[in-house]
């Protein structure tokens, strides 16, 4: 497994702490600052690979077209839950850590479902719109998922036994499904 997450997770949490007084002010890029944390997570080398694939995906690599990892939890959200919460996640590095590791898990998609399921959060700086809750967005979007095992990266995917499973294998911490309650509209508020 890569061991050098933990430099990206440590890099995110001195970052968002020297940064954490901008959050808030008028004006201010909130991109720029959630980016911090988005960036540790995906430049860490997606360390948690779930073992789950989209139907679609896995058809894609059947067929030799690529594929790609959804961080299924969103970490550039995570990141307003942190900054939110700052006593908490910026406070305590091993809670920091470990909101970390669990944002790092990902799902093999398609692109296709990849950008369907971006455009279910609305993003214009601090006004936030999410359309479909964190552990409904699946579903949502008819993603039917797979439980895979690859004993080798040179085992070919003809070989690999797939399951089909329900969504609710993905883990979804109650922290972020709590959070994201106030960013929740319904269809015709968006």
């Amino acid at each position: 497994m890569n061991t050098r997450w933990h430099f990206y997770c440590e890099g995110a949490y001195d970052c968002m702490n020297a940064r954490l007084y901008r959050w808030r002010i008028p004006g201010q890029d909130v991109r720029n600052l959630t980016r911090i944390f988005y960036a540790g997570v995906f430049d860490c080398g997606l360390p948690q690979h779930t073992g789950l694939i989209s139907e679609r995906a896995y058809d894609n690599i059947l067929h030799g077209k690529k594929v790609t990892h959804d961080h299924y939890l969103s970490p550039q959200f995570i990141a307003r839950m942190i900054y939110d919460n700052p006593e908490k996640y910026l406070n305590d590095y091993d809670t920091f850590t470990d909101i970390f590791w669990k944002s790092t898990a990902t799902v093999k998609l398609t692109k296709d479902e990849n950008d369907i399921l971006s455009k279910l959060t609305v993003n214009d700086s601090f006004d936030l719109k999410v359309l479909v809750p964190t552990d409904k967005k699946y579903d949502h979007v008819g993603i039917k998922l797979l439980r895979y095992h690859k004993t080798s990266k040179r085992q070919s995917w003809k070989d690999v036994s797939v399951k089909s499973v329900n969504n609710d294998e993905l883990y979804f911490p109650p922290e972020l499904l709590e959070y994201e309650k106030q960013y929740l509209v319904e269809k015709g508020d968006a």
